[in-house]
């Protein structure tokens, strides 16, 4: 690449992007915090690792839009559309923007609220639809798959789904981060790609509680069965393609998430299932569960849409309601299931 690429965020998932990105192209990261640019610039590490000097950072968001055509943003779902207003007015044609944030835009509700309010798909976005609403860009894609950042910085293959609209932007966005351990493959279903690399997330909270409650794999297969048949009802719901549940992002993703310690929100499903309450779980994980947020968006579309959401529902009253784990456990294998795949 002829200028460098600009990774927006310096969270887990954006460190293993300018990682992979480094291979091809120097990489300027954008870093809230000046101790975490100085430890970028000066020492070339960040929480642990070693960084080619390709990768510089900086605190100032004009630098990086003035300085970077592709642009990489990796911010928690409920601070993207801050930052993507923050930016807009240092953005232009010359931009492509591809996320890697793996969560949903909605207004956020307190207790009281939520016991009113009524959520559609028409007040839930994605990343993309964020970023067309704040910047007016049109040439906007999505990186989703089994992305361990763990896995990834020690070397360990891995591969992901750029999708877009625009070839031009998957085209971009592999000349950056394919190289001999990391594959990249390509869909034009962006909406799908972000939903089932947000909607996995939850069940991957539930994969946790399961490795927590020691219910072994038996368990574990039924789940990810399971969980396969509610991401298609609630791609529906969304009105989007259902093939991305199948793919990479969606059956790959949902695997490798729901498996690994490495995995945020399979560590808060582990956490959960020792009777950690939602708060305490929060006040020592240092970033971010995506599937917490997900999970309250999703619970209110199936009571929205009345769809048959039985582990959505369940473990929504586990994490915000309090309901014991056992409890939810005996309910879900009474459930009355009838035909294996009714889905497809």
């Amino acid at each position: 690449m002829s200028k460098p690429v600009g990774v927006i965020g310096s969270g887990s998932f954006g460190l293993t992007l300018a990682y992979l990105a480094s291979e091809n192209s120097d990489v300027l990261i954008y870093a809230r915090r000046q101790e975490v640019v100085d430890s970028i610039n000066k020492d070339h590490r960040l929480k642990g690792h070693n960084l080619s000097d390709r990768i510089k950072a900086t605190n100032d968001l004009e630098e990086v839009c003035k300085k970077c055509d592709l642009l990489i943003p990796v911010i928690p779902s409920n601070q993207f559309r801050k930052v993507m207003k923050a930016m807009s007015p240092f953005l232009g044609p010359k931009h492509f923007i591809i996320h890697g944030t793996k969560g949903l835009d909605y207004p956020d509700f307190n207790d009281l609220e939520l016991k009113q309010v009524e959520l559609s798909k028409e007040n839930v976005f994605t990343m993309s639809e964020v970023i067309k609403q704040e910047t007016g860009l049109i040439r906007v894609g999505c990186i989703a798959g089994p992305n361990l950042s763990r896995e990834i910085l020690d070397g360990k293959p891995a591969g992901t789904v750029i999708a877009s609209p625009f070839n031009e932007v998957i085209t971009e966005g592999a000349k950056v981060l394919k190289s001999s351990k990391f594959m990249t493959f390509s869909s034009n279903e962006l909406m799908g790609t972000e939903l089932v690399g947000a909607f996995k997330n939850i069940f991957a909270i539930a994969a946790g509680i399961i490795q927590g409650s020691d219910l072994g794999k038996n368990a574990y297969g039924l789940l990810i069965t399971r969980a396969m048949r509610e991401m298609v009802y609630f791609l529906n719901i969304m009105s989007s393609d259902k093939t991305p549940a199948l793919g990479t992002a969606g059956l790959g993703d949902l695997v490798a998430t729901s498996a690994s310690g490495d995995s945020r929100n399979f560590t808060f499903g582990t956490k959960v299932a020792t009777g950690k309450s939602l708060e305490e779980i929060m006040e020592t994980q240092v970033e971010l569960a995506e599937g917490v947020r997900t999970l309250k968006a999703a619970h209110l579309l199936s009571k929205k849409y009345d769809i048959d959401a039985p582990i959505t529902n369940l473990l929504y009253q586990v994490v915000y309601e309090g309901v014991q784990v056992e409890r939810a456990i005996r309910f879900m294998m009474s459930y009355p299931f009838i035909e294996d795949v009714d889905y497809i």
